[in-house]
């Protein structure tokens, strides 16, 4: 038998709950130092292909574009000069 989530056993019997129940609180679709991060640019991509990690990773979740996320999410397992190059390709002048 699953679990009934607190709520929904409150609302079906409510004398067996002490007070209203709060409001669930919305998570925010970011961190807010991700909401705040500057939209992608060449920069901004060769600077996360030379620290790698978490830095390329947060690069990544900055970017719209679900073709172009998914891309980036693979430049983890790649050398420095591929990810230098994916950068130029979808960021370099035009």
């Amino acid at each position: 038998m699953a679990c009934m989530p607190l709520r929904d056993f409150c609302d079906l019997h409510p004398g067996e709950c002490f007070g209203p129940m709060p409001e669930p609180q919305q998570e925010p679709d970011a961190p807010p130092e991700e909401q705040a991060a500057p939209p992608p640019n060449l920069s901004r991509c060769l600077d996360a292909c030379a620290a790698g990690g978490e830095v390329l990773r947060t690069f990544c979740r900055s970017i719209k574009d679900p073709k172009l996320k998914a891309g980036c999410w693979g430049l983890e397992f790649v050398s420095e000069t591929a990810c230098r190059g994916w950068c130029f390709w979808h960021y370099g002048k035009k």
